[in-house]
């Protein structure tokens, strides 16, 4: 079970895993293994429940609507540009997006902290006049993506979407 809850944080990726040593594989039976999976899927529930996603991938928590993503955009004439989808945890920026390195006044001191957290932690790589989103990121709404994005105090329902081009707000007011 060890090496199973190892492998799955692993490929959630949403933690850093000081353990250098992977755990060892147990030779288990087939019965045995289906009781550990079920297992695992109450430890995930319940680490999720409790507010820890450690074993969940970003991908896992996106909401859908008829089995397909909801995917949304955010653009700026400066050349800023990402794309994203609203999940259970609040709003994901897929990775490759590129953040405005302009901040204006109007963006908030936990943003900017949140930021440059992000590029201490190699979130977000220098790219030209932007930084360079390296892997899907989670933010808690989708206004705190948009201002960290654009640089400048946005409304995310008004500032992200679709590729027809309904609003965020307009797709969330329909549902």
């Amino acid at each position: 079970m060890e090496n199973r809850l190892h492998e799955l944080a692993k490929k959630a990726n949403r933690y850093v895993i000081d353990n250098d040593n992977t755990p060892t594989k147990s030779g288990v039976s087939e019965p045995e293994q289906a009781e550990l999976e079920e297992f695992l899927s109450n430890i995930k529930l319940l680490t999720s429940s409790l507010g820890h996603r450690i074993f969940e991938e970003v991908g896992e928590t996106l909401e859908k609507e008829d089995n397909k993503e909801l995917i949304f955009f955010c653009k700026s004439s400066s050349g800023v540009s990402a794309s994203g989808s609203p999940s259970t945890e609040g709003f994901v920026v897929f990775k490759d997006a590129l953040f405005s390195k302009i901040e204006l006044s109007s963006l908030t001191e936990s943003i900017k902290k949140e930021k440059q957290k992000m590029i201490i932690d190699g979130l977000l790589i220098a790219n030209g006049d932007f930084y360079r989103l390296q892997k899907h990121y989670n933010f808690n709404s989708s206004s705190r993506a948009a201002a960290m994005l654009l640089g400048r105090s946005a409304s995310g329902p008004l500032e992200w979407k679709t590729v027809k081009g309904v609003q965020l707000k307009q797709f969330e007011e329909s549902i």
